[in-house]
């Protein structure tokens, strides 16, 4: 398998999915990477299978039990004025309704929910329209299920209302300010996020790390919660790369935000279901946009045009017509453009997320290798070594080493 392809795999260590990697095959030179692949190999990613280490099984573990926590502070009811029974139905309902949406919201191929799931999701909020219609869950819930349109807004502010200092309000809340381009509401929502720890340092710091990486007027690409929030809040607070266009996978589901992307000069595809192939058509359409995919994008939205992609920095660079010059680039990144702090960050979301440095470290070792600098092979060993160790995937980064 050639070097690039196996950085390819490597890069996902933030989603949890990854591979055991075969590294015999000697890799073609190329300072690049960017290598043709013969069908078998793309078959052979595209039929990855997934596998968690220790260390990735227990920080799901930790994920889960907060989500566990989330569920039952959002499954506590407005009890004033409900019987017990309705109560209980509230409960039920809700926690019916939250497991629908999670299996949505953590789909690897399209971040739209599927037919089955927005049918439930709607079978959900008409059960809480008849059982409790002035309800925090009814409000709360009906929105969710339009998946950021916009016109169900009024019912956000009413659960706003209900609860006030709820967070999955406010996450919804400054996302729906950010689709409708009002930057100081959306700042205000933003504030209280960092203030209460949905948003964190870690975010922020990394989503700088992200921004420095795409090119000048740039366009950056994201999936979820933490790479997009710690990417605005960079820009919102710190006036970070703000020539960058964030476009993000999840706001996309809303019409509005598709609508101001395209008064924006991007061309969209004639989807509503934003999903793999959303995104590579996306990327086809606007080639000349200086297009960046933030590495925390799972891999199966990267498979069909991975030949167009070059790491640099934390971020895959589109290239449609091939790229030159990314070693440079690299190399200016990481010592005079990245901040890399959260690799010496001993917190379990900074060591989850200190694996995206690997791949631009891997393709700065193999470059100084080849040139026989090897006291520079020596200091990117010992930041590779280091990472490797806090975010569990030594033996692999070792393999790759050892392959060239």
């Amino acid at each position: 398998m050639n070097f690039r392809l196996i950085c390819f795999l490597l890069l996902f260590g933030s989603s949890v999915y990854a591979q055991s990697i075969n590294t015999n095959a000697a890799p073609q030179s190329n300072s690049n990477m960017n290598v043709n692949q013969s069908e078998s190999l793309e078959e052979q990613v595209i039929d990855t299978v997934s596998f968690k280490n220790e260390q990735e099984k227990r920080e799901e573990s930790i994920q889960q039990k907060k989500q566990t926590e989330k569920l039952k502070d959002l499954n506590t009811t407005d009890t004033y004025g409900y019987t017990s029974e309705v109560t209980q139905q509230l409960q039920h309902v809700s926690g019916l309704f939250t497991a629908t949406r999670q299996q949505a919201s953590t789909q690897r191929t399209q971040r739209t929910p599927n037919a089955e799931q927005q049918q439930q999701m709607n079978q959900y909020v008409a059960l809480l329209s008849q059982a409790a219609p002035e309800s925090f869950e009814f409000h709360y819930y009906t929105y969710i299920a339009g998946n950021y349109n916009s016109a169900l807004i009024d019912h956000l502010l009413k659960a706003e209302v209900l609860r006030p200092e709820n967070s999955d309000v406010q996450i919804q809340l400054a996302a729906y300010h950010l689709i409708t381009q009002n930057s100081s509401e959306a700042k205000k929502y933003l504030k209280k996020l960092y203030a209460n720890g949905r948003v964190t340092e870690i975010m922020t710091l990394y989503g700088k790390d992200v921004l420095r990486s795409v090119p000048k007027n740039g366009c950056l690409i994201t999936h979820g919660f933490e790479d997009t929030f710690g990417a605005i809040y960079a820009q919102l607070f710190m006036n970070e790369r703000t020539d960058v266009t964030l476009v993000s996978l999840d706001f996309l589901q809303s019409e509005s935000y598709r609508s101001k992307l395209k008064n924006k000069g991007y061309t969209l595809p004639n989807a509503t279901t934003i999903d793999v192939a959303y995104l590579s058509n996306f990327c086809a359409l606007n080639a000349t946009k200086n297009l960046s995919v933030s590495l925390t994008v799972p891999k199966e939205y990267l498979v069909p045009i991975q030949q167009s992609l070059y790491v640099t920095g934390l971020v895959m660079e589109y290239h449609s017509e091939g790229c030159t010059g990314n070693f440079e680039r690299n190399e200016d990144l990481w010592n005079h453009e990245l901040s890399s702090s959260i690799i010496k960050n001993g917190r379990d979301k900074a060591r989850t997320l200190s694996a995206n440095y690997l791949p631009m470290l891997l393709l700065l070792r193999k470059e100084y290798q080849t040139k026989g600098q090897q006291e520079q092979v020596k200091k990117i060993d010992a930041v590779l070594d280091q990472i490797a160790v806090q975010c569990g995937k030594y033996e692999q980064v070792q393999s790759i080493k050892a392959s060239y």
